[in-house]
């Protein structure tokens, strides 16, 4: 039996469709998606919002984005079905719709971490005026303090490296006062892709707020660390990258405050690790990297 999203794309769209095939996340979560191809109109790709991603105005965003023209990298937008209207409902889910492009995962290879910073710098300038929303439940601080609390649920007090996490947040955080404007949040190797001319196209603006540069350009440097294989492949010039591409805030930020906040991104959630007494011997082993690498 079809789903009742393919006869309300037919009529918001005006599309022929001919076959819809399910697409699989590979993060394995339970969202609707599907591949549509369509009679003389070319493939689409259907996805539903997901729940963390729902805010008011978020057309409003769409539509902000969709005034860009910039230069160096592309958004891949959703498709507008009416004047300034991108979301629609369908069996109580939202969905939005793009046109289905060939797109590959982020790949080191194909761009320098001083190129991929500054298409970041470029991207915050771009949308520096844009009325973004602030998430005063989703911020830096939080998330970042998230990180201890799951691996201390999971391990207990005692991993020197949580502890020093820690203190970190509790004594120094707050000082830095890191420079805030609109930012893309949701920084991550499926979010930064390369097209097929060999662009590099950012996906997934659904998250886009106001919050710390930082959190944008610290993410995407692990993950530029993360697909090179960990945190011993910074080198100190990669630091200094980093640290001369993030604004100034209260107070310069230090290597050793860049290499804590780089870890809490690469922090082992525990539900991402089997229940095995091996796996939990690895992860404890990868703590104990991390206490080297920020010391």
């Amino acid at each position: 039996m079809e789903h009742p999203v393919f006869s309300d794309v037919r009529t918001l769209f005006n599309l022929k469709i001919t076959k819809a095939e399910p697409f699989q996340r590979e993060s394995g979560d339970p969202i609707l998606s599907f591949f549509i191809s369509t009679q003389k109109q070319g493939e689409y790709f259907l996805k539903e919002l997901q729940s963390h991603s729902l805010r008011d105005g978020m057309d409003r965003i769409y539509e902000q984005f969709s005034t860009l023209a910039p230069q160096g990298y592309r958004l891949i937008l959703p498709i507008a079905y009416d004047s300034g209207r991108y979301i629609f409902k369908s069996d109580g889910k939202l969905f939005l719709l793009f046109k289905r492009e060939s797109i590959r995962h982020f790949e080191t290879s194909e761009m320098s971490h001083p190129r991929l910073l500054e298409i970041l710098q470029s991207f915050h300038r771009d949308i520096s005026e844009f009325d973004l929303p602030a998430q005063g439940y989703r911020t830096y601080e939080s998330w970042l303090n998230r990180g201890p609390l799951l691996l201390k649920r999971e391990y207990g007090e005692g991993l020197p490296f949580v502890t020093q996490f820690e203190e970190f947040m509790a004594n120094r955080f707050a000082q830095l006062g890191l420079a805030k404007g609109n930012i893309h949040w949701d920084v991550h190797q499926y979010n930064f892709c390369f097209d097929e001319k060999g662009s590099l196209a950012i996906l997934d603006l659904d998250l886009a707020q106001q919050g710390d540069y930082a959190c944008d350009l610290i993410r995407a440097t692990n993950m530029y660390l993360r697909l090179e294989g960990g945190s011993e492949h910074l080198e100190n010039e990669s630091l200094q990258v980093l640290m001369d591409s993030i604004p100034d805030g209260k107070v310069p930020l230090t290597k050793s405050d860049l290499k804590l906040l780089l870890c809490r991104t690469v922090m082992i959630a525990p539900s991402q690790w089997e229940n095995s007494q091996q796996r939990r011997k690895e992860c404890v082993e990868y703590l104990q990297s991390l206490e080297k690498f920020v010391s």
